[in-house]
């Protein structure tokens, strides 16, 4: 678990870079996401990411190869001179996350930092039902229970076909850890679309 931590860490920091020099490759857009393989000292996973306001919500999938309980991790990045709560190390604070008006989550805030950059690791049980609700709904709200809470929000526009194709690179990252490459696979996959609400006008504190 440590490496892999380690792993979403050093993601988070080439994140920030220049993806040419950063070891972000296959980017693509999908409407407000992005999809990606993230290469790491020779490992290499998915992600996909979401900016808002300077405030980046990304998740990371790894294939099978890399041992941990679980197969996702989900994590906030901001720079620290856009984000003014505190940031010692190991600060942990309760949260929620909520897709539109769907399920409330209760999550494990922790933070980390470095010079430039804020990392708070979103923690709770929420696999499948929470990525599937970000499949059918318009906004995810995170809230960060500080003495005075922080609310963010995320669209969702494109998670679902950012979801499908992280999907299909762990297949293929995992087909090349055991049997090689088969880029050949990628024109026989089909990609189911969903229709998505209107996004919810109301105040954001109205969802907790």
């Amino acid at each position: 678990m440590k490496k892999f931590v380690s792993l979403c860490v050093m993601f988070a920091l080439l994140f920030c870079a220049v993806q040419a020099s950063a070891g972000i490759l296959e980017t693509k857009k999908h409407g407000s996401w992005r999809s990606f393989i993230v290469d790491s000292e020779g490992y290499q996973f998915a992600g996909m990411s979401c900016l808002h306001k300077e405030v980046s919500l990304v998740v990371c999938f790894y294939p099978k190869q890399l041992t941990s309980p679980k197969h996702y991790m989900i994590l906030l990045m901001s720079p620290l001179d856009g984000y003014n709560k505190p940031h010692r190390k190991n600060l942990r604070v309760p949260g929620q996350m909520r897709v539109d008006r769907m399920r409330l989550y209760d999550i494990d805030c922790s933070f980390e930092a470095d010079k430039n950059d804020l990392f708070c690791y979103l923690n709770g049980d929420l696999a499948p039902d929470f990525f599937l609700e970000a499949m059918k709904g318009s906004t995810v709200r995170i809230k960060v229970n500080f003495e005075e809470p922080v609310i963010l929000k995320f669209p969702l526009s494109g998670f679902t076909a950012a979801m499908d194709r992280c999907a299909y690179l762990l297949e293929r990252l995992e087909a090349e850890g055991e049997a090689g490459t088969n880029p050949d696979e990628q024109y026989f996959r089909e990609r189911r679309r969903q229709p998505r609400p209107r996004p919810d006008s109301r105040r954001d504190l109205e969802y907790f």
